[in-house]
């Protein structure tokens, strides 16, 4: 209880204005539960994008999943500042120096995680059981049996 009142007090002192310039956000600032950390974007220029992004982005999603949303944007951001710090000299400091190349050497890593086991960019993944799928609308009503005349 005691517990309770010190959180509701303490948001009544918090403002969105003032906690987009952290790097873990409290969400119940916002009218969600749980929390978002910047954390995983290394570069400064980067980090404060995504905040600005996920800041505007926000109220264009008044449903459950939208700080769930923010997180996963957070983290393919993330691992796009991870691949900027080991393929740059700069560690990806410097973002007037980002370019194409960048984005060539980060794109293998997405891959990676987003194709079906078993598969590659160049080999399409395997065809759907034919047997677990259901009829369609127009097919389960052709299939009827029909009185003939």
């Amino acid at each position: 209880m005691i517990r309770a009142w010190q959180r509701a007090l303490r948001l009544l002192n918090m403002t969105p204005e003032a906690e987009r310039v952290e790097d873990v956000w409290d969400m119940a600032v916002f009218g969600y539960t749980g929390h978002i950390s910047f954390a995983p974007v290394l570069q400064e220029p980067l980090r404060e994008a995504m905040k600005i992004w996920v800041y505007d982005d926000l109220p264009r999603r008044r449903n459950k999943n939208a700080v769930q949303h923010a997180r996963t944007i957070i983290a393919a951001v993330g691992m796009l500042s991870e691949s900027l710090r080991l393929q740059r000299e700069d560690g990806g400091a410097e973002p007037a120096a980002w370019g194409r190349g960048d984005i060539v050497a980060f794109t293998p890593t997405t891959g990676a995680t987003s194709w079906p086991p078993g598969t590659t960019p160049t080999t399409p993944a395997p065809a759907p059981d034919a047997s677990a799928a259901r009829p369609s609308a127009s097919t389960a009503r052709h299939s009827r049996a029909t009185p003939r005349l």
